[in-house]
């Protein structure tokens, strides 16, 4: 299988979502990757330009972009 490794940003009103109703991101992510036949391995917040990193796994997963 392929292995992954996407960056992305949140817009502000996700942001303001996130803070109204925390909750587990990752095991969100996780149920998406494996709906479309593939595997999240690690999820992080990060600093700096993006405000994600996620690895995953598939044989493909463009159909998640």
């Amino acid at each position: 299988m392929t292995i992954y490794i996407t960056q992305g940003r949140y817009t502000d009103q996700a942001i303001q979502g996130f803070v109204a109703k925390p909750e587990d991101r990752a095991a969100q992510a996780r149920k998406l990757f494996k709906s479309a036949g593939g595997k999240m391995i690690a999820y992080y917040v990060t600093l700096g330009e993006y405000d994600f990193l996620v690895i995953s796994e598939g044989k493909d997963l463009t159909n998640l972009v």
